[in-house]
């Protein structure tokens, strides 16, 4: 029996360094943007036009996280004669980065409206200190395990593996730890109904800061 897990923590970090370099780039020029609008008194400060560029900038850097993992999946369950092409995976990442880029951009254009309901007399400074902090190393993090975990999923299927088991991170949050050793088949999901750690189906809240993995076997 083959087995190999997705908890490569070198991977992961030098992931997670690359993604968080292409977002603070692109989200410094997001920041100028609206500070440029707000100063000129535009109607809306982060146009519509912004979730298509940050999607364009999330889509190559999740595809390049998940082609290396699907690819040390595929050869370490089936070996160097795997057959797996990681392009299979890029309509999705694609469609997924789109829904990614809207969700974190709709979330700073809540932050900017809250914000400009105070006295604070930089509300976009205070914005964008956050979200190209703390706010991009979360985002990071949580994007590097959806498409390590994708991309392991992905290539354990086309390869005929049988079952993986759900392995939490670090200061998991509770409903994470309670599935810690649980194994399922394949082609189901977990008990908390998602098919990997990190499936965007859990939505934001259980998405954020996860880190957890999977053990995958033949």
């Amino acid at each position: 029996m083959a087995h190999t897990s997705t908890r490569n923590e070198l991977l992961r970090k030098r992931r997670v360094d690359a993604t968080v370099a292409e977002l603070v780039k692109v989200l410094t020029d997001q920041r100028q943007d609206v500070q440029a609008r707000l100063d000129s008194h535009a109607t809306t400060l982060l146009s519509k036009a912004w979730d298509q560029r940050l999607a364009e900038v999330i889509g190559p850097v999740n595809l390049a996280t998940a082609r290396e993992v699907a690819l040390r999946v595929a050869r370490a369950l089936a070996g160097k004669g795997h057959g797996y092409d990681p392009d299979v995976m890029t309509n999705w990442l694609t469609l997924n980065a789109g829904i990614a880029a809207e969700s974190v951009n709709d979330s700073t254009r809540a932050s900017l409206a809250a914000a400009q309901e105070t006295d604070d007399p930089d509300p976009v400074g205070s914005v964008f200190d956050l979200l190209l902090t703390s706010g991009v190393a979360s985002l990071a993090v949580s994007m590097v395990t959806t498409a390590v975990n994708f991309a392991a999923h992905d290539a354990a299927q086309a390869v005929g593996a049988q079952y993986k088991t759900w392995n939490t991170g670090r200061n998991p949050r509770p409903r994470h730890a309670a599935l810690n050793g649980q194994v399922v088949a394949l082609d189901s999901t977990f008990s908390n109904g998602a098919r990997y750690p990190g499936d965007p189906t859990l939505g934001p809240a259980d998405l954020a800061r996860c880190n957890c993995s999977m053990t995958i076997s033949t």
